[in-house]
């Protein structure tokens, strides 16, 4: 397991190195390799692009190349381009300022011109995440200053919530953790108050937020912060395992098996670890394609994400998962009139 890591891993900066340097040769890729250091035998090397070739389908068939190595498919972006991706990476990255944009910038483009050079180290644009929320009754300030009061002195917290699936106001007990933002907004992660169970909380969601008296602090306030990040970063999104009793039986079930498109493949291999849970493996059939195999407690969020592939990403596994993506392919169906 560790091996297939370590060459996934290798691969994905192997296509990396070639996408920023085209025509680099065999010894060229493994003197890029121990710069970032990754030091592998040539003979090894040799292996790692076969696989690209034969497996993966992103360079080309010849035994042996003359003008070096090219990726097969793979498009970059152009000089009038690269101004409007730097503040899309600045814009949508909230928080990350230019420098850090640059270096995402640099992975898709390799460049030194002085335009991309002057952005690197200019500061003028950086965009924070900020409490952009809007709330029924109440200030968002309020709310925040509340928050920090009851994470700061570990204090419980009474919310009355409301969202579109629940309908009617609830009322939730709870530890707060810490805050998070996702696709959807700004989250509360708390404990809820008389179990070892997690839940997430949409801020723009909480109508109302008072500390419980008495004053009471979480003991176990630094070790659920654990559990919770652990607990997080096996679900997808804000989908996520409640409690370590409902991580478990995740890992039980069925295995959720993903078949990517050879022309996403680039993306899956730059990060074969991109999730605890996941495993990204080659189709066997010589096609390019991938498989990104996966056990959560829950799939809703994963299965959004799998969806904006298209048709470049289908489930193949396991039978119930593929059955309900053919009912909501046929949903479409007849939607579009088709």
């Amino acid at each position: 397991m560790r091996t297939a890591k370590q060459r996934n891993r290798r691969l994905g900066l192997i296509i990396q190195i070639i996408a920023n340097y085209p025509g680099v040769t065999l010894s060229g890729l493994g003197e890029h390799l121990k710069g970032m250091r990754v030091n592998v035998t040539e003979r090894t090397l040799a292996k790692d692009v076969l696989l690209l070739k034969t497996e993966f389908a992103l360079l080309p068939l010849q035994e042996r190349l003359r003008q070096g190595y090219s990726l097969q498919g793979i498009q970059t972006i152009g000089a009038l381009e690269r101004s409007v991706v730097l503040d899309a990476l600045s814009a949508i990255g909230f928080g990350l300022g230019d420098v850090d944009a640059y270096a995402v910038l640099k992975r898709l483009h390799k460049d030194s011109s002085p335009l991309v050079a002057r952005r690197q180290s200019s500061t003028s644009r950086i965009l924070r995440a900020r409490n952009v929320y809007q709330r029924k009754g109440g200030s968002a300030e309020e709310l925040d200053r509340l928050l920090a009061e009851g994470i700061a002195s570990t204090r419980a917290v009474k919310i009355k919530y409301r969202s579109p699936r629940l309908r009617e106001v609830t009322e939730f007990q709870s530890y707060p953790l810490f805050k998070i933002f996702h696709g959807w907004g700004w989250y509360l992660i708390g404990r809820e108050l008389d179990s070892t169970r997690f839940y997430a909380y949409r801020l723009d969601r909480i109508e109302q937020l008072v500390l419980i008296e008495p004053v009471k602090g979480n003991e176990d306030h630094d070790e659920d912060i654990d559990v919770a990040q652990l607990l997080l970063s096996c679900g997808w999104g804000m989908t996520f395992p409640h409690s370590m009793e409902e991580l478990q039986k995740s890992k039980m079930q069925d295995e959720a098996i993903v078949r990517f498109d050879s022309t996403i493949t680039p993306f899956l291999l730059e990060g074969p670890e991109r999730h605890p849970m996941g495993e990204v493996v080659a189709a066997k059939d010589g096609t390019g394609d991938a498989l990104f195999k996966i056990r959560l407690s829950d799939y809703w969020e994963f299965r959004q994400w799998v969806r904006s592939f298209g048709g470049k990403a289908w489930f193949v596994a396991p039978e119930s998962l593929v059955e309900s993506e053919r009912t909501e392919v046929r949903r479409m169906f007849e939607k579009y009139g088709l």
